[in-house]
């Protein structure tokens, strides 16, 4: 690791310049007078030959310099190498801090403009990689503009002659996310960066007029029974507009006015495959996650992917009606393109909207959560420090090279992604299949049965919606005559006390002239009476009311409790972030209580009365979609099936088992996919590297690097992959090469290997255990 001087002509001394003292075999440097177009190096001359610049001839010798012509500084290509590779595996590693290490390592003093040589070269550096890269891509025919989204994955795009059609061709999960934004004029470079991740700025805004032209025209929403193809799965996946939560679930990460006027980007939105390989994103520009980049990342895919595609977003049950409504929504119904809400957010949208968009309940989905985009925010979260205040072009650079060595990183852990759900999809199946055939033997109930609750529920809360509401100056009239007899009877106590009396008695006269002005309004003649129909029915509605607010509270306070708790373990949570956290838990706590007390004196006056609740029931709910019931408990339901906690549970194992059932359908074709993709890979890179050798050998050195690294990966994707063919309840295609060969020993050698990798699955379950030392924490 060196640095090395190069001076321009000077009449000044010659000075000792600086090396590593901790490099083997390193050599000081001298700079010398020198004559223009010429360097120095250990006394040795460089020649420039003709038509090269100084940088040309530095790289020869295995530098670059900070500047194209002249440079008064150069670095070792090792050393820009070194920070290449750091950069990409930990982008909050800044230019600062690794010009300050080696200045360090040099003993010598830190200046800012050291700092700014070394990010030029670096510049400089990372475009001669992408040049590289440009005639590798070129050379293996894989320079299409389009080629990385449709083949950055093989297990979902490679497909294999023979194989089963899915029910959806492949699963996208979409979110945005405003860590990586980058102040207004941050810095000034007319500099432009070119990815192949992020979509235009010029196509993105085709679809800025898409919402605000659907208001304009509400007929542009197809009828319910044409929004899903003939392809669609059986009616408990039905999408129906009438019963999404779109008027009160919105998304989350909304921005500011003055957000959008201090930054120019105030984010990227963002999709990826259920393998978490990125396929493209948006960057927003002044403003918060607006539907024109949604609408642009689902086209991509609609031109990239075709027919029948499932999206899974935060707010899928909103934005199934947006892209009906919009410009594209003629294609999307062609092509069958479908949305879900994600796991974790699902459960906290109404029980209408998951019985129709939760994944547990979609038919074709498999296991698959689609909290992908929250697992890659939580990795570039850590270059939003750094980008920042960045130039445009840095801001850009810097999170397409994040996302390189992300994509690079997921391939690497694909075959390891597929074995780790073949385990856990015979997990499931193994130990709940014996629950459900239980509660099926004791209920004397099928498969269809658990089907048919759905349906019920869903018709029972439809019916709900549909039932005619009390009008308000009723409700009103009703409230004002239970508030005077509530006065009066307390004039009637007070009678020995002349002051509160008074008082009591002015609370009165005002009261009644409300009723009055009411019983005006409304045309009534004679003042109400409990005996009277009218305001009993009337009563039971304002009861009825009351009840469910109370009901709406605990579910509020639990919600929130749920999101603090996620947030309080997660990576880059300050400290001080951390305890405000852990304060607003415990108050939550508090006020968790309170509700379930309002809630059961609630619960006990409904006819019939409601069970009572505990905090340690309410905290157990998984399903926050279970309150909904609570909301609405009737006579008609209590002796329903499906309205039983215990059937509930059971109901959603079976569930669990059918979307498992189709999760190894789905490996087994991802699985096929992923080695018929090695075995191509191999074959191409290998014919390649030899027609390179005759036509261009340089060219070749680089493919053949390429290959080795491909190689070594792939590689490892057959080790596991004769893991998953020697699985028990394994059920897909056997390759063409023999399984078997694997011995004893290098099976040891494997599980010795393992263990010592600490991989992302492993600091998952980090996490879960500190999640659950946390919450007990919180709960003593």
């Amino acid at each position: 690791m060196e640095i090395a001087e190069t001076r321009t002509p000077s009449t000044r001394s010659p000075s000792r310049l600086l090396a590593s003292e901790v490099s083997t075999g390193s050599t000081q440097f001298t700079g010398r007078k020198i004559p223009r177009g010429a360097e120095y190096v250990e006394g040795e001359r460089i020649t420039q030959l003709p038509g090269e610049g100084a940088n040309t001839s530095l790289l020869r010798r295995g530098l670059l310099g900070s500047a194209p012509d002249y440079p008064n500084l150069s670095f070792t290509i090792e050393l820009l190498e070194i920070y290449h590779q750091l950069r990409r595996r930990q982008s909050n590693f800044s230019v600062q801090a690794f010009t300050k290490t080696f200045c360090s390592i040099h003993n010598r003093p830190y200046t800012n403009i050291l700092r700014q040589q070394f990010s030029d070269a670096f510049d400089i550096y990372l475009d001669i990689l992408r040049r590289v890269k440009a005639r590798v891509d070129d050379a293996l025919q894989q320079s299409d503009s389009d080629w990385r989204i449709k083949n950055s994955c093989p297990a979902c795009s490679y497909k294999c002659p023979d194989e089963p059609e899915l029910m959806f061709s492949r699963l996208h999960a979409l979110d945005g996310n405003n860590s990586l934004k980058r102040f207004d004029g941050a810095k000034a470079d007319e500099r432009e960066f070119t990815s192949n991740y992020f979509l235009s700025n010029e196509y993105v805004d085709k679809f800025k007029d898409d919402v605000h032209n659907a208001r304009k025209n509400p007929s542009l929403l197809p009828p319910s029974s044409t929004t899903a193809a003939a392809a669609t799965p059986p009616p408990t996946t039905t999408i129906t507009p009438d019963n999404l939560c779109v008027d009160t679930w919105h998304a989350a990460t909304t921005v500011s006015e003055d957000t959008v006027k201090v930054f120019d980007q105030t984010g990227v939105f963002l999709s990826a495959c259920r393998h978490r390989i990125v396929e493209s994103m948006a960057e927003m520009r002044k403003s918060g996650e607006l539907a024109k980049y949604g609408l642009a990342v689902v086209n991509s895919h609609l031109d990239t992917f075709g027919k029948s595609q499932l999206e899974g977003y935060d707010i899928g049950c909103a934005f199934q009606k947006t892209t009906d409504k919009s410009s594209i929504g003629p294609k999307a119904r062609e092509l069958n393109l479908q949305y879900v809400v994600d796991s974790f957010h699902g459960h906290a949208h109404n029980r209408p909207c998951q019985l129709n968009n939760h994944p547990l309940y979609r038919v074709g989905v498999g296991l698959e959560d689609f909290g992908t985009c929250e697992r890659i925010f939580s990795s570039s979260n850590s270059a939003a420090r750094l980008i920042r205040h960045s130039s445009y072009f840095h801001w850009k650079q810097f999170i397409d090279l994040h996302f390189m060595q992300w994509d690079e990183d997921r391939y690497e852990e694909l075959s390891n992604f597929l074995l780790n759900n073949y385990k856990q999809a015979l997990r499931i199946i193994t130990s709940y299949t014996p629950v459900v055939d239980k509660l099926k033997e004791k209920l004397k109930i099928s498969d269809g049965d658990f089907l048919r609750w759905i349906e019920e529920e869903k018709a029972y809360l439809a019916s709900l919606s549909k039932k005619e509401k009390i009008p308000q100056d009723a409700v009103s009239y009703v409230t004002r005559l239970s508030a005077l007899e509530a006065f009066e009877y307390q004039e009637k106590k007070a009678r020995d006390t002349a002051r509160l009396r008074d008082r009591l008695r002015l609370k009165i006269d005002m009261q009644r002239d409300a009723v009055e002005e009411s019983e005006v309004f409304l045309g009534i003649d004679a003042r109400w009476t409990k005996a009277e129909p009218r305001y009993q029915e009337v009563a039971k509605y304002i009861a009825n009311s009351n009840f469910v607010q109370a009901v709406e509270k605990v579910e509020g306070l639990v919600v929130q409790r749920l999101l603090e708790l996620a947030k309080a373990n997660l990576a880059e949570t300050g400290y001080k972030q951390r305890q405000h956290i852990s304060h607003a838990i415990t108050n939550r706590s508090g006020a968790i209580r309170t509700a379930i007390g309002k809630y059961n004196e609630l619960a006990l006056l409904q006819n019939p009365p409601c069970p009572e609740l505990e905090i340690k029931t309410i905290l157990s709910y998984s399903l926050l979609g279970e309150f909904e019931l609570l909301k609405h408990s009737r006579v008609d339901i209590l002796s329903k099936p499906w309205s039983v906690m215990a059937n509930r549970e059971t109901a959603s194992k079976y569930f669990k088992v059918c979307r498992a059932r189709e999760e190894i359908i789905r490996l087994n074709v991802e699985i096929r996919r992923l080695e018929a993709w090695v075995e191509f890979e191999d074959n191409h890179l290998k014919n390649t590297v030899a027609s390179l050798r005759v036509t261009d050998p340089l060219l070749a050195i680089q493919v053949e690097k390429l290959y080795e690294r491909r190689q070594r990966l792939n590689s490892k994707h057959q080790k596991r992959l004769s893991k998953v063919y020697m699985l028990g309840g394994f059920t897909g295609t056997y390759p063409d090469r023999s399984i078997m060969a694997t011995t004893i020993e290098e099976a040891k050698a494997d599980k010795q290997e393992e263990e010592l990798e600490v991989g992302e699955d492993d600091v998952m379950v980090d996490e879960a255990l500190r999640l659950r030392d946390f919450v007990e924490n919180v709960s003593s």
